[in-house]
């Protein structure tokens, strides 16, 4: 009596382990099945607002659960001065869907923030240009509209160039003349020149 009890403990204990390795492998194939599922796509996060190094940084990790190690970064810039200097928009969007086995290219573009840089205005002028300018701003943001005020120079017309493009010239007979130009992102050069109406007129001195 007391082996078939013995007996029956040790089939109890036997059957309790086999079952537990049943469930223990059960739930290892139903987790793995789980886990194989969830890496086998991703989606692509909203890096809007960071550096572009820790926007790739950050889209890299993600790729990186699906195998993607390989992915193609570019940098674009854009006139975004709410972005000054991070991303301000994405290609592919964010939650864009990634999958396993495919080719990504990620377009990353940083706004240039051109409103946050002053730009300086230099002037190459002759010296008998001077004394006919009476305003001369030296910096600009990039986008402000920049004016330059020039003295009447009496039979003669004066020509402004900023950066060797003619903004506009004056009249003769004007008591001065206003210049105004749209500010680029870059630093701008002044140069100058005056004309006598015959030579205005493509008269010359003969």
């Amino acid at each position: 009596m007391e082996n078939n009890g013995k007996r029956k403990k040790t089939t109890v204990i036997v059957g309790v382990i086999l079952v537990l390795s049943v469930i223990s492998m059960v739930c290892y194939f139903v987790f793995r099945k789980k886990q194989v599922t969830q890496v086998t796509q991703v989606t692509i996060p909203d890096v809007r607002g960071m550096s572009y190094e820790d926007a790739v940084s950050t889209i890299e990790a993600e790729l990186r659960k699906i195998g993607v190690r390989d992915a193609d970064f570019y940098k674009g810039w854009v006139d975004a001065s709410n972005y000054a200097f991070v991303v301000a928009s994405q290609d592919p969007k964010a939650g864009t869907t990634i999958k396993r086995g495919e080719e990504v290219s990620v377009y990353l573009y940083v706004g240039e923030g051109w409103d946050k840089m002053v730009r300086s205005i230099s002037y190459e002028l002759d010296k008998d240009m001077i004394p006919f300018f009476a305003k001369m701003p030296t910096n600009a943001y990039p986008g402000d509209y920049v004016h330059i005020t020039t003295k009447v120079l009496m039979d003669a017309d004066i020509h402004v160039y900023a950066n060797g493009e003619e903004i506009e010239k004056t009249k003769s007979d004007s008591d001065g003349w206003e210049y105004s130009f749209g500010m680029p992102s870059a630093d701008v050069v002044i140069t100058a020149a005056w004309y006598t109406k015959q030579e205005m007129n493509g008269e010359g001195d003969n």
